[in-house]
């Protein structure tokens, strides 16, 4: 990928002009007249930095053990089944004991859809997809695909969090699976709407 796909975020405390500029022209059009404020909203406008700092905090959002969060984003544009295609690296800082935590969003069109396996549980809430400690996926709603640019019959978001793998024992089985919901829901939901084509 060539340098000048990739497009990085802070989210610091003090955000310059000069920051504000990188992110609005990372965004797609259909985003850049859109009501985007940053630092709070990142990853394309589907989440906001206050959701994405739940990935991998232990504490499931209650405060402890939720650093800074940091965000690179960057997308590939095609023509056909494959026109989207955009990622966001999400890292928490260490604080409080907690170790850094990586994760991904990843938004992109597919021709399979999200379907739930048996050791997954359902996303809820109207939304279609699946949830595991370690990573999730959900589609947006009919029309997504066509409104982004895409001929694939769907689009879906999926999440990657490293950090909430079982094995690792950082964070509970039952805390990283509502961390992925809650990111989910919010991601689905907003950019539903950023695009116009929520159910």
């Amino acid at each position: 990928m060539k340098d000048e796909n990739r497009k990085w975020i802070p989210l610091g405390a003090v955000l310059g002009v000069a920051a504000v500029g990188v992110l609005l022209a990372a965004l797609p059009p259909s985003f850049a007249h859109r009501d985007v404020r940053p630092p709070q909203v990142i990853c394309f406008g589907a989440l906001t930095a206050k959701t994405a700092a739940l990935l991998g905090d232990p504490s499931g959002g209650s405060g402890a053990g939720s650093g800074m969060v940091t965000a690179g984003q960057w997308e590939r544009r095609g023509k056909g089944d494959y026109a989207v295609f955009q990622s966001c690296h999400i890292e928490r800082a260490a604080s409080a004991g907690a170790p850094r935590a990586v994760s991904a969003l990843v938004v992109q069109d597919t021709k399979a859809a999200a379907i739930r396996t048996k050791d997954t549980v359902p996303v809820g809430g109207g939304i279609t997809g699946w949830i595991r400690p370690d990573e999730a996926e959900a589609a947006l709603p009919d029309g997504c695909a066509a409104v982004m640019g895409s001929t694939a019959p769907y689009i879906v978001v999926s999440v990657s969090a490293r950090s909430q793998e079982e094995k690792e024992k950082l964070v509970k089985p039952e805390i990283a699976i509502r961390n992925n919901r809650a990111v989910l829901r919010e991601a689905v939901t907003r950019l539903a709407e950023l695009y116009g084509c929520k159910a």
